[in-house]
């Protein structure tokens, strides 16, 4: 249980991560 729940945190931060270049991307700079 302790395994996968430092991989469901990890892959939320992949996610957001994701979602930040995703957004920065699209603003203009």
């Amino acid at each position: 249980m302790k395994i996968y729940m430092s991989f469901g945190i990890h892959l939320d931060n992949q996610i957001l991560a994701c979602l930040k270049k995703l957004l920065s991307n699209s603003s203009p700079q």
